[in-house]
């Protein structure tokens, strides 16, 4: 029942594949979230942890993709 994979980084591939794999996800119902920070806090040294992500759009005029911010909830 995964909704979201949230990345700490810009993108689950390079290139051409990028917009490919984001497509292949949403597809399924699954969205990507890039360029996450503090994700140490939500794992606190944990392997995985359980939590529910909020997104809420931001409206950034020229920005590539869908800026928003992301809180999560332990």
């Amino acid at each position: 029942k995964v909704s979201i994979i949230g990345l700490d980084f810009a993108g689950v591939r390079r290139g051409k594949e990028h917009g490919r794999a984001d497509q292949l996800c949403a597809d399924q119902g699954v969205f990507i979230v890039e360029n996450l920070c503090n994700l140490e806090f939500i794992l606190k040294g944990a392997p995985h942890a359980f939590f529910t992500a909020h997104t809420y759009p931001i409206a950034l005029e020229g920005a590539s993709g869908l800026p928003c911010r992301v809180v999560g909830r332990l």
